[in-house]
């Protein structure tokens, strides 16, 4: 049986040998199926000051998986370079909560702990680990290179680290017959949300408004109203429109009728949906 050499840096690979009768027994194929192994080895380091830990040589690889370790305060950066010259910062996934790195660097204060990021190398010839700025500690760093690509989930916020929600209680003072209550105008700035909304309670009936500002609170207009029956809740919700910041301000407006109130409640929020 003829065979074929194996490249020179396929670490551990195995070779798995098959014997395949024809039918009629007259003739066998004998085949062999190479299972890649790993070429690269692990490369260690200590950093107790500003420096790095480099691996070289990898043309073949596609991923690295670093870990760093130890009790520490530090900022670190990860870089690659094509030429071994002009370095530059890699994008990293931390391997457990699969979030992004940022590339400008990652001030990390450890205590005992170890945490594992994953990097893209294709195209990368060698990659670092470099320590910016140290403060104390040891930094133990790891780097384990890999012909494979290591997946990851694409980088999507969830709601859950959204604010999801800012709730503001208006009023609970009964209205005269005919009264009108205005609430304060909320402005939307450095929030995530998508709806403003309104929820009217009171023993009378009366209406229930949404007004819109998008000149500082200077002119209001109502952009929505419905109408409120004696005991009955109401809700009353409306998209976010204008520009988000402190110029475009929602607030909630009830007109009583024409009966004095014994029970009123009125209340609003912003929303992420």
């Amino acid at each position: 049986m003829s065979s074929i050499p194996l490249p020179s840096n396929m670490g551990s690979a195995k070779v798995d040998t098959y014997q395949r009768t024809d039918i009629g027994g007259t003739a066998t194929v004998d085949m062999q199926v190479m299972v890649p192994g790993n070429p690269f080895a692990v490369t260690t380091g200590a950093l107790t000051a500003t420096g790095s830990v480099t691996v070289t040589n990898l043309n073949d690889a596609c991923s690295a998986l670093v870990v760093l370790s130890g009790t520490f305060s530090a900022t670190m950066i990860f870089e690659g370079t094509v030429d071994g010259t002009n370095w530059f910062p890699i994008q990293a996934a931390r391997a457990d909560v699969n979030s992004s790195v940022t590339t400008a660097g990652l001030a990390l204060a450890f205590t005992a702990q170890a945490f594992g990021y994953k990097l893209d190398l294709n195209g990368v010839t060698q990659v670092r680990v470099r320590c910016t700025a140290f403060t104390s500690g040891t930094v133990n760093v790891a780097i384990a290179p890999s012909p494979h690509s290591m997946e990851s989930a694409p980088f999507v916020a969830t709601i859950s680290t959204l604010t999801r929600q800012s709730g503001f209680t208006d009023s609970s003072t009964v209205l005269a017959a005919s009264a009108t209550f205005t609430g304060t105008g909320r402005a939307t700035t450095g929030a995530n949300y998508v709806k403003f909304n309104a929820v009217a309670f009171a023993d009378q009936a009366g209406t229930l408004a949404i007004d819109l500002s998008v000149d500082s609170g200077t002119t209001y207009r109502q952009i929505a109203s419905v109408a409120v029956a004696a005991n009955v809740a109401q809700v009353l919700s409306v998209p976010m429109t204008g520009l988000a910041g402190t110029a475009t301000l929602y607030r909630v407006r009830y007109v009583n009728g024409a009966t004095l109130q014994a029970a009123f409640q009125l209340s609003s929020s912003f929303t992420a949906a």
